[in-house]
This record gives structure tokens, sequence and C-alpha cells, in this order.
């Protein structure tokens, strides 16, 4: 984006696209009180669900879990998408690939590894 696009613009993207702490902080604010408030509002409507156990069933998952993900993927999408930032995010991005790149995923797969070998499958049988 040149700087006379930014010039041009007018409201809400020329007042965010200056940047700045203090702008930022109010986005963060703003999409932390959607993501709060969907996750809030959802519990009015899980049906009473147990609280304690997240995972007891597919409806508190959904209910209890995922509808503030999904309400916060919304919020961002629609946001890069007024701002013009779309093509830049979701476009082709210039990575250069380097072996040490590698490192991180190795790092945190090995734990992972270790715990499904560690697993005495044939040890206890689910139960209905």
């Amino acid at each position: 984006m040149a700087v006379t696009d930014v010039q041009n613009e007018q409201g809400l993207r020329r007042f965010l696209n200056q940047g700045g702490f203090w702008r930022l902080l109010l986005v963060l604010v703003v999409y932390l009180a959607i993501y709060l408030g969907a996750g809030w509002l959802a519990s009015l409507f899980d049906g009473g669900l147990d609280e304690k156990d997240l995972l007891s069933s597919v409806g508190s998952v959904f209910f209890q879990l995922t509808i503030a993900l999904i309400a916060g993927a919304i919020v961002l999408v629609a946001f890069s998408a007024y701002m013009g930032w779309t093509r830049e995010i979701f476009g082709r991005q210039p990575i250069y690939r380097s072996w040490w790149m590698w490192i991180a995923p190795i790092v945190v797969l090995i734990p992972i590894v270790l715990r499904v070998f560690g697993i005495e499958w044939g040890g206890m049988g689910l139960t209905w």
C-alpha cells in the first residue's frame, strides 16, 4: 500500500492504517470483547450443559469451546477484508526454506511420538 493510498482513505481505515501501539491496543480490546462476548452469549443458550466437564458431550464442546472460536474467526476475516489485507494475508508468502526451520516442528513432534509409543494399547478396553 502506497503512502498516497493511506492519504486518500477516510474514516476507520485511515485511523487504523496510521499504526501505533494505542490503535493496536484498541483493536485488541474490541476483538477480545467480541470473542469473549460470543462465548458468554453461547453459554446462555447451552441448555444447562455441565460447566465443570467441558468434554462431556459434543454439544458441550461446541457451545462452550467452539462457538467463540468461530465468532472470532469470522470477526478476523471480516476485519481483514474491510481493511483490504486479505490478499497480503492469504496470498503467496515469500518464505525462504532453510533446514533450521524444521527444528521447531520436530521438537514439538518428539513428545507426541513418545506418548503414542508409551500407550499400552491392549491394556484397557472402552466401555460405553
